[in-house]
């Protein structure tokens, strides 16, 4: 008696590649992180760096490339982001709630497509170094340093065909989501982005880490 092939679970099947335009994918939305979201992003950000990376973020959400920088929503819930400034990722991560269904993965390659090439500020975690390589980043530097027994790597990506780049030149970017079946563009001009200093980042982030209330919150 031929035995019947099992049938995927409910979880398989929405985190599937064979069904692309399942209810799961209709739910997330990746486009251009705008600075209204800053504290959201803050927030992710302490849920998922550990304080030592307090000064770096603060100094890379201040130079933002708002072109290129991506969030990625559930629901219209901030549940990830890429944070781009001065053509690095400087942070790029996925609520824990809402990993291993391939979000890290689109959200990258949205980040790829404004961009000609970018460079991955130094990692020394080889689940991150190979997970960038599957993504088509090389390792360009090694750090004269070595923290435990892997070394730190400076790693970049450049497009193969850079005439097809969609990289806008000035800070004004259209971008169209690459996850669910709808589209979301978002706009961004110069006269919209409001200024943030790196003291008024690294404020917000120690009263969260505080657990300090927000006023308006």
């Amino acid at each position: 008696m031929t035995q019947k092939p099992k049938q995927p679970t409910r979880k398989y099947w929405l985190h599937s590649k064979y069904y692309p335009n399942s209810r799961y994918d209709q739910m997330y939305v990746i486009h251009p992180l705008p600075l209204c979201d800053f504290r959201d992003v803050s927030r992710l950000f302490v849920e998922n760096f550990p304080t030592i990376d307090d000064h770096d973020f603060a100094a890379s959400m201040s130079a933002i490339d708002l072109c290129s920088s991506m969030g990625l929503y559930y629901n219209s819930t901030l549940v990830g982001f890429g944070l781009v400034s001065d053509g690095a990722i400087s942070f790029l991560t996925i609520h824990a709630s809402h990993r291993g269904g391939g979000n890290g993965s689109r959200l990258l390659e949205a980040i790829k497509a404004t961009c000609d090439s970018l460079t991955l500020k130094p990692v020394n975690c080889e689940i991150i170094i190979n997970w960038y390589k599957r993504h088509g980043f090389i390792i360009s530097k090694i750090m004269p340093f070595i923290h435990a027994d892997i070394p730190t790597c400076v790693m970049t990506w450049v497009r193969s065909d850079s005439s097809n780049s969609s990289r806008s030149t000035t800070r004004t970017s259209s971008v169209v989501s690459d996850v669910g079946s709808d589209d979301c563009i978002s706009d961004f001009s110069d006269e919209e982005i409001p200024s943030l200093s790196v003291a008024e980042i690294l404020s917000v982030i120690c009263r969260l880490r505080h657990g300090t209330k927000f006023d308006d919150a």
